[in-house]
């Protein structure tokens, strides 16, 4: 009897030896290091049009930075915004240059239509723009005014949202910000009956301002 039982743990042994070598078999065989999804085949400017518009965002290119402040001024007329932010001593030179009033005082963003911001980085894949606490707005430029205005450079392109904490790693000299905000379109929800509604936790609309240089 003894024996018997002997044997039996030593074949459960021997069987649960084996499952735990096939199961460590099969995570090592994962493959960690090729790409997740297709190299994207269209042109980079088409691509990045269909995909902001996709996500309700208007993508607008322009060949310098003073392109973008034309493209702005266009834009408020057109919208009758009045009351623009921006705390950012680029930005606000820019303003300055192409005669854009605004203001950049404690509390402004709250009184303002548009908060106009640069990013971290964006992700062309699915066209996500990615903010954070090191900028001197952080997440709140989207989440207060009606618009947001996001100047993007073309060296702050990046694949996919994985891209986006390596490529802040390396730019923070390995000390990346404690706290990033994704953004992929305006502000929108069906939580409310069902019903897609935009603006409920954020900006109505969502402007790229895409500088080519």
């Amino acid at each position: 009897m003894n024996e018997s039982t002997s044997k039996e743990k030593v074949l459960k042994a021997i069987r649960d030896a084996q499952i735990e070598a096939e199961r460590q078999q099969k995570v090592i065989d994962v493959d960690m290091n090729s790409p997740m999804y297709p190299p994207i085949q269209e042109p980079l400017l088409k691509h990045l049009f269909r995909v902001f518009s996709r996500n309700n965002s208007f993508f607008i290119y322009c060949r310098d930075e003073f392109q973008v402040g034309e493209e702005i001024k266009k834009i408020l007329y057109q919208y009758r915004y009045e009351t623009i932010f921006t705390n950012d001593p680029d930005i606000e030179y820019l303003f300055v240059e192409e005669g854009i009033p605004f203001i950049n005082y404690d509390h402004g963003l709250r009184k303002a239509d548009v908060a106009v911001t640069f990013c971290e980085c964006a992700a062309i894949r699915s066209g996500t723009i990615a903010l954070s606490s090191r900028q001197s707005t952080g997440r709140t430029a989207h989440t207060i005014p009606e618009a947001h205005f996001v100047i993007v450079f073309s060296d702050q392109l990046v694949n996919d949202i994985s891209s986006v904490y390596p490529y802040l790693q390396r730019k923070y000299h390995g000390k990346a910000p404690s706290m990033l905000t994704f953004v992929t379109g305006a502000s929108r929800t069906d939580a409310i009956q069902g019903e897609m509604t935009y603006g409920v936790n954020g900006s109505t609309r969502l402007f790229v301002f895409y500088v080519d240089g």
